[in-house]
């Protein structure tokens, strides 16, 4: 293995580390020594790949976000419909909030405060990137006349206010009973069909 894929290993590993510790403890509680001893290093290694907290978990929070969006640009395209589109957005986040648990990793503008310019940007970036998959879902729906034409902006909120809100950990236990693949169908059917009784 070359040096550079071992370093890009390794940064790969911290910034994993990084994720759980930041979502088990908080990003303000979490320590660079516990993000070391979860990665199985030494704390000065971290600080080889990182100037400080804030940096690796701007790092941290961007990898997970690459991350995501990989899977579900890989997915989406598999779906030939705005209802399938939807539904594996949908299924996708919360299957990987699921699976990681990242209950501590509240990233919310109102958390991060106004002292991490580099995380609110990036969440920003991240903002506009998935208004633009959805302007792109919600154009070539229109044009095929699945769905009418309606504002990407507004989608955006309404779609990840539901993820968001269906995936944290105080929520209704019976929600939580529901599978996830389950749960992207029905939040699908809403968006598409909305609540309004059918004959």
């Amino acid at each position: 293995m070359s040096k550079e894929k071992a370093q890009k290993g390794r940064r790969e590993d911290i910034l994993r580390a990084a994720l759980t510790v930041y979502s088990e403890k908080g990003i303000f509680s979490a320590r660079i020594e516990e993000v070391a001893v979860a990665a199985g290093i030494g704390k000065g290694t971290i600080y080889e790949y990182f100037r400080s907290k804030e940096e690796l978990l701007s790092a941290a929070i961007r990898f997970e976000m690459e991350e995501l969006a990989e899977q579900i640009r890989q997915k989406v395209a598999g779906e030939s419909t705005v209802k399938g589109k939807l539904k594996v957005i949908v299924e996708t986040v919360m299957l990987r909030n699921e699976w990681k648990c990242y209950q501590g990793l509240d990233i919310s503008p109102a958390n991060i405060g106004s002292g991490m310019q580099d995380l609110r940007d990036l969440m920003m970036e991240q903002n506009a990137r998935w208004r633009s998959w959805l302007e792109e879902i919600i154009d070539e729906g229109a044009a095929n006349g699945e769905i009418r034409k309606v504002d990407a902006r507004l989608l955006l909120g309404a779609l990840m206010g539901t993820i968001i809100h269906l995936s944290q950990p105080w929520d209704d236990p019976v929600w939580r009973s529901i599978p996830p693949t389950e749960t992207a169908e029905r939040v699908a059917d809403f968006f598409l069909e909305g609540i309004g009784k059918r004959d």
